[in-house]
């Protein structure tokens, strides 16, 4: 029984992993640089999903300060 339900726990936890991975890629875009972002767009770096807080004006390499 014990087996089965740990069992059960690992794919649920494979299902919630690749649902987010969904749920990520409907909410923002992987970031480019080679976009601009303005404050308050949600992008997708390393599978993590970031809000820019600063404005990109000029396209750059990935900066998590912003």
């Amino acid at each position: 029984m014990a087996d089965k339900i740990i069992q059960g726990s690992l794919n649920v936890t494979g299902e919630i992993q690749q649902n987010g991975k969904a749920v990520l890629s409907n909410l923002a875009d992987v970031y480019s640089s080679s976009s601009t972002y303005a404050v308050n767009d949600y992008v997708i770096y390393d599978n993590a999903l970031y809000k820019c807080t600063t404005a990109i004006t000029v396209a750059e390499a990935w900066d998590s300060t912003h």
